[in-house]
């Protein structure tokens, strides 16, 4: 009985990516550049140097490109705490609303002094720290603290907006 070749589909993988790899370093001058330099595979041939940059540059490729997929906005049905997701959800939107607010001012130059702009930016990155504060108490179904937070929140939010709409005298 004769005995066949058995050649499995990851023998094939790698014969044709050395295939390809090797047709590429086939210019003459890649190939004059490399003769001198020992550092080679295990069997001679392609530059390790060249294999592991195409290697690292396929993992960072894929890296880069999980990375840039979105992720979308927290669910508040899903949540364990529902009707605490939502109100600091809420919340959240006020602050947001709150900085574009202040945004518009800022770039308009109608912040009526640089000591009340300081002041909007305190209230305004304070409301960004307990919003931060509300969501972990959500988390933990501590609705009165939750209640607390946004209520401070809210607090900061509107003093922010109030100091933005001031006019220069």
């Amino acid at each position: 009985m004769a005995r066949g070749l058995a050649i499995d589909a990851k023998d094939v993988e790698r014969l044709e990516l050395r295939a390809l790899v090797d047709r590429a370093l086939d210019d003459k001058t890649v190939k004059d550049s490399h003769r001198s330099e020992k550092r080679c595979d295990r069997e001679g041939g392609i530059h390790m140097a060249h294999y592991m940059t195409l290697v690292i540059g396929i993992a960072v490729g894929g890296l880069l490109a999980a990375a840039a997929v979105p992720a979308g906005p927290i669910d508040p049905a899903r949540h364990p705490y529902p009707e605490n997701a939502k109100v600091v959800h809420e919340a959240e939107h006020g602050v947001d609303h709150a900085w574009e607010v202040y945004h518009r001012a800022a770039l308009g130059g109608t912040v009526a002094s640089p000591a009340l702009q300081a002041k909007i930016e305190q209230h305004l990155h304070e409301a960004r720290t307990l919003i931060t504060q509300a969501q972990d108490a959500a988390d933990r179904g501590d609705k009165r603290r939750v209640q607390r937070l946004v209520g401070q929140i809210k607090s900061h939010t509107s003093h922010a907006i109030e100091g933005s709409k001031e006019q220069k005298k």
